[in-house]
């Protein structure tokens, strides 16, 4: 059998690529795919809002919409649990910069020093345009973590793009510090 431009050669339920050897699986067997979606995390407390978030996270690999589910059931039961917030956002951010922005302001305001919460406010906002407000985001992430490699670059571009070359530079500069 040729897959594109390679052989492979089929044993029963073993297939392999001849010229290398590589043992070639096929993963994507729709028809035999039963998605169960949990009513709550296993063994854990349904009322628990860290239960959620952390079952979110678990799903997140490789069930995007239950993640979303998972952190939307811990935003329910602990609505100021920021890291849900910030995880939640995340996942929407590309189909609704809106909602995400959402997010992140409710997880600032849970928790102010969420440096990652500011830094992803900035990309929501620089993705709808809003120059000056992201600006101020990565630069208050900057605030609560100067070590923020991709807030130093990120901040290098707006400036370069509003004209502040020396800023521009000075965050260029140290985005190529702490990456190198």
């Amino acid at each position: 059998m040729v897959e594109g431009t390679t052989i492979v050669a089929h044993d029963g339920d073993a297939a392999w690529r001849t010229d290398d050897g590589q043992l070639v699986m096929d993963f994507w067997a729709p028809e035999s795919v039963t998605v169960v979606e949990p009513l709550s995390p296993p063994g854990v407390a349904t009322e628990d809002g860290e239960s959620w978030y952390q079952h979110g996270l678990d799903l997140e690999p490789f069930d995007v919409p239950g993640a979303k589910r998972a952190y939307r059931e811990a935003i329910a039961r602990n609505p100021s649990h920021s890291g849900a917030h910030v995880n939640y956002g995340r996942l929407v951010q590309h189909e609704s910069p809106a909602t995400a922005i959402g997010h992140y302001r409710l997880a600032l305001t849970a928790d102010p020093a969420h440096a990652t919460a500011a830094f992803n406010l900035g990309t929501a906002l620089e993705a709808t345009g809003q120059v000056a407000d992201a600006i101020a985001a990565y630069r208050q992430s900057l605030s609560l973590n100067p070590a923020l490699a991709d807030a130093h670059y990120n901040l290098s571009l707006l400036y370069q793009q509003t004209g502040h070359k020396l800023a521009a530079l000075v965050h260029l500069k140290r985005y190529r510090e702490l990456t190198s």
